[in-house]
């Protein structure tokens, strides 16, 4: 089994599509027999478990260099720890959701995302019946009247301040437009 060292150095570009949308089906499949203290997993048994040909797995984690053992197959905390490092998922990436209607607040209240190092800071929607609200802990904040008036920004940025219980109490957002730039705040009542 490669280390994770080995796999740090290839890059998503160099993956073909397809194994980069398998590899997380793989790592959730591996982190779940991790939990259950698993030792080995072949590429068979992901391959019924997931509906994917044994072969593409293991062409699939051949492209970041793991290799499983003849007849035994990988093992399976090397190999979580592999993929939860080339995909991302062991860095915190803060973000924010334009759009907090019923796909938006189901994203905003799945706490599954935090484990492959999603953090969902602030949302922003157009409807009144959201915006000011808050959805568990997150905001939602109006970006209505400024993009209605200068249409999309070029860039979007977020900055949340942070109460005494790690809630944010309000933020602000820093539209980039090509001649200027427009800051909008909010924070709750």
């Amino acid at each position: 089994m490669a280390t994770s060292e080995n796999s740090r150095h290839i890059s998503n570009n160099m993956l073909p599509e397809p194994t980069l949308r398998r590899l997380p089906w793989y790592l959730a499949y591996v982190k779940m027999l991790d939990s259950r203290h698993e030792e080995y997993v072949s590429s068979t048994q992901i391959a019924k478990r997931l509906n994917v040909d044994a072969s593409q797995i293991a062409k699939d984690l051949s492209f970041l260099n793991i290799k499983g053992k003849t007849r035994i197959g990988y093992e399976v905390h090397p190999l979580t720890k592999a993929l939860n490092e080339f995909l991302g998922f062991k860095h915190r990436h803060n973000a924010f959701l334009i759009g907090a209607g019923s796909l938006g607040s189901a994203l905003i209240r799945d706490l599954g995302l935090m484990q492959f190092g999603l953090n969902i800071v602030a949302g922003f929607d157009i409807n009144p019946d959201i915006v000011g609200k808050k959805m568990g802990d997150i905001n939602i904040y109006n970006l209505c009247f400024t993009i209605a008036l200068f249409g999309p920004p070029r860039t979007v940025q977020f900055t949340r301040n942070l109460g005494y219980n790690g809630v944010d109490t309000s933020g602000t957002v820093t539209l980039q437009y090509p001649t200027f730039v427009a800051s909008l705040t909010g924070a709750k009542d």
